[in-house]
């Protein structure tokens, strides 16, 4: 899984909205996991 500008907007957008860190992950799919949606919000 590669962080590509569209996935970091979707991950903005998701975060924006008050998802937690698992469902995005779910969301984003292709190898996101918890740890790399949190690490790469903060």
């Amino acid at each position: 899984m590669s962080w590509t500008p569209e996935r970091e907007e979707k991950l903005k957008q998701l975060w924006g909205k008050g998802h937690t860190g698992s469902q995005i992950a779910r969301m984003l799919g292709d190898g996101a996991t918890r740890n790399s949606v949190l690490g790469k919000a903060f």
